[in-house]
């Protein structure tokens, strides 16, 4: 047994609420169970019960064993001293409170199934430990923990965002390049993307955003790559050409280069190299000068495509997929699932963040319509969900479930979550 099954069980009222007795004799009545306490203090607050003919209110305290009210100190803390009653589910001794007063204390009694499927979902191997019994859960019940898990989602990367709104001072233009860089990366290399837009102040690339060669020869020397690349391809005469630009700029202004080794190339394919990658940022930051504000300017799905849309990428980049290495195969630039990426994990979260600072919660409902226009993700986490026979739709179903697996199954936190709850407490 565990204690968080016990709080879950007192929580939602899963317990059989007639006939309670304590364990002094006195009968018991449920008004209210109180309001879980997620910090520290008693697990509820402002609970109601009746004990005997008297009507308490107070806190209530929850755990596995009586004695466990002296093994976690309790006895010698006053935050438990309102406490007004002790849900146990094994009431092993008495418990005082400050020493004198009795406190009255109610072992709880419930289905012995909740336990059982409590215990199969915590200890299943299974990529979804829930994954048997999601047929019984009702699609009504789906649609609405959905739409709560993309909000929970969308807020999450408000909160990621707030640090580099305040180093930024609010300039969302700034703040925009930091995570539309990151987006460059995907999983892979998004880590090794956040330093490099780190190591940039924005003013250099402000300064440097009417030269595409210069963009390039700023990003890619900033990347620790350039110079890599350099040393296994000297006669390469582009590359000598960033070589000169970066280092007038690297003196310029100070740079420090990241190192070469935070970027990877295992099993990518080879339009998603970092070094094209960079010089697809590249493009894209030189033909649009203010682009966060190009794209807020038009709040729909089709207009963000053709303003990610405008970046061509140099003649240089058209037949390298890494730098120094030429291939006769046509580069393209980023494909429709590729700006469908950008928009989901870069576009969106800073137009949401916005909308939130603003206090615009006319665009925050556009910007969650717009996710539901937008086609599903395809990644290792969808694949399985859609092996489970969850309906997947759009990217706002993805977002959602992914939300959903990295936060609430992944952790086992099923006692959180609404399916969760649905397989715990369905017949």
């Amino acid at each position: 047994m565990k204690e968080s099954v016990l709080q879950y069980v007192w929580q939602h009222k899963l317990f059989v609420q007639h006939g309670l007795i304590s364990t002094a004799g006195q009968k018991v009545k449920v008004i209210d169970v109180g309001k879980l306490n997620t910090d520290g203090g008693p697990d509820f607050f402002n609970a109601k019960v009746q004990i005997g003919s008297t009507i308490w209110a107070g806190n209530v305290e929850v755990h596995v064993n009586a004695s466990d009210w002296y093994r976690h100190g309790h006895d010698a803390d006053e935050a438990y001293d309102s406490v007004i009653l002790h849900v146990v589910y094994r009431a092993d001794r008495e418990v005082l409170v400050q020493g004198k007063r009795m406190l009255p204390q109610l072992e709880l009694r419930f289905p012995e199934l909740l336990e059982q499927r409590f215990e199969e979902l915590v200890y299943s191997r299974k990529w979804l430990a829930c994954s048997d019994h999601l047929h019984k859960v009702p699609s009504v019940l789906w649609t609405s923990w959905k739409n709560a898990l993309l909000y929970e989602r969308l807020m999450h990367k408000v909160n990621d965002s707030k640090g580099l709104l305040l180093q930024s001072n609010f300039y969302f233009e700034e703040v925009f390049f930091k995570v539309l860089a990151r987006s460059f990366g995907f999983s892979i290399n998004g880590p090794a993307f956040d330093a490099l837009a780190a190591s940039l102040p924005w003013q250099v690339i402000m300064k440097n955003r009417n030269s595409q060669q210069q963009l390039e020869a700023l990003l890619m020397g900033q990347s620790g790559l350039l110079f890599k690349a350099y040393r296994h391809h000297p006669d390469d005469v582009y590359l000598q050409q960033l070589i000169g630009e970066y280092r007038q700029q690297q003196r310029k202004f100070g740079l420090i280069p990241i190192p070469a080794s935070l970027w990877k190339w295992l099993r990518l394919r080879p339009e998603n190299f970092p070094e094209l990658r960079i010089a697809q940022l590249a493009a894209l930051l030189s033909c649009n000068r203010h682009l966060f504000c190009d794209l807020m300017e038009n709040v729909r799905v089709e207009a963000w495509r053709k303003v990610l849309e405008k970046s061509e990428l140099s003649e240089y980049w058209q037949h390298h997929f890494q730098a120094g290495k030429y291939t006769s195969k046509k580069v393209q630039r980023p494909g429709s699932d590729s700006l469908t990426g950008l928009i989901i994990n870069a576009v969106i979260p800073v137009a949401f963040a916005y909308a939130d600072y603003k206090g615009d919660f006319e665009l925050k409902e556009t910007i969650v319509v717009m996710m539901e226009q937008l086609p599903p993700e395809n990644n290792r986490i969808i694949r399985n969900w859609n092996d489970t026979g969850v309906k997947v739709e759009s990217a706002a179903d993805t977002q959602a479930l992914i939300q959903l697996y990295r936060n609430y199954c992944e952790p086992k936190k099923c006692l959180r979550c609404r399916v969760g709850h649905a397989v715990l407490t369905l017949g």
